[in-house]
């Protein structure tokens, strides 16, 4: 289920507060990596670590949480 489907997009107050719930449990994974990597003395960066961290970004929120898109991506500058 992607919340955009349901709200009718991205601009939703709902989606929004997802996306403030996923972040709140996106930081808290991570965190609970890095002091795991601390203890053990153990490099904690793997491709499933990233899948992991994008899930806990996105799941709801958009397609293919947790892979690699299937499709190219494109970036675009920022102006300051």
């Amino acid at each position: 289920m992607i919340l955009a489907n349901l709200t009718g997009g991205e601009n939703h107050p709902l989606y929004s507060r997802l996306g403030t719930q996923n972040g709140i449990r996106h930081y808290d994974f991570l965190r609970s990596i890095v002091e795991t990597a601390i203890t053990t003395q153990q490099p904690f960066l793997s491709q499933t670590i990233l899948k992991a961290l994008n899930y806990h970004a996105i799941v709801c929120l958009h397609e293919f949480a947790g892979e690699y898109r299937p499709c190219q991506v494109e970036g675009s500058k920022v102006s300051s």
